[in-house]
C-alpha cells in the first residue's frame, strides 16, 4: 500500500526557501547562454566568410604563378616548370599535348595576359573546383625553322580546374578548356 503522507507536492520556488538563489541563478544563466549563442553561430559565419576569402586570394595567387609558367611550359615544351604547381598526372597530359603538337611539326608559345576567377567552390578545406576566365596571346610556330604559323591575340578561354591542398598552399589537379570566345 502506499502512503502519500510523504510526498511533497511541486511548488514554484520561494525566494526565502533555501535553495532558491541557486535556481534563479541557473536559470539567469540558462537564459544568457541562450540569447548570446545566436551570436556566437555568426561569429562562425563570419570566420567560415573569412576562411573562403583567403581560400580566394590562395587560389588566385596559385592561378597568378601557374599560369605564365603553363604557357612557359608549352614554349620549352617542357612540363617539369610546373613540378611545384600541378600534380604528376596533369604534367603527364601536358607532356602528351606537347608531344601531340611536336608530331604535327608545331610549337605553341602562349603567353599569358591576365585572368579573373570566376567561381571557386571549395569543399573539405582541402578540395576544389575553379572556374576562369583568362586570356592569352597564343603563337603557333613550325619545329625547326620557328615560322609563324597562327596568331591569335587576346583570346579569351573559360578554363575549369581541380585543385587540392598540398601542405600550405594548393596543387592543380586537372585542367579543363571550356569554352574559346571570338573576338
Amino acid at each position: 500500500m502506499l502512503h502519500f503522507s510523504n510526498m511533497r507536492c511541486f511548488s514554484p520556488p520561494n525566494s526565502n526557501a533555501p535553495g532558491s538563489k541557486t535556481r534563479s541563478y541557473l536559470l539567469g544563466l540558462t537564459l544568457l547562454v541562450s540569447a548570446l549563442m545566436p551570436a556566437g553561430l555568426m561569429m562562425g559565419c563570419g570566420e567560415t566568410a573569412a576562411k573562403a576569402e583567403v581560400n580566394r586570394q590562395e587560389l588566385e595567387a596559385l592561378l597568378r604563378n601557374y599560369l605564365p609558367l603553363l604557357g612557359q611550359a608549352y614554349a620549352e615544351r617542357d612540363s617539369s616548370v610546373l613540378e611545384d604547381l600541378a600534380v604528376p598526372k596533369e604534367m603527364a597530359r601536358i607532356d602528351l599535348r606537347i608531344e601531340e603538337l611536336t608530331a604535327a611539326g608545331r610549337i605553341y608559345e602562349p603567353e599569358f595576359k591576365e585572368v579573373t576567377v570566376e567561381d571557386i567552390s571549395v569543399w573539405n578545406y582541402s578540395n576544389a573546383f575553379v572556374t576562369t576566365l583568362e586570356v592569352w596571346d597564343v603563337r603557333s610556330f613550325t619545329v625547326g625553322s620557328h615560322l609563324l604559323l597562327n596568331e591569335s591575340l587576346a583570346q579569351r578561354n573559360r578554363v575549369k580546374y581541380q585543385v587540392k591542398r598540398k601542405d600550405d598552399s594548393w596543387v592543380i589537379l586537372y585542367r579543363e578548356l571550356d569554352q574559346s570566345f571570338d573576338q
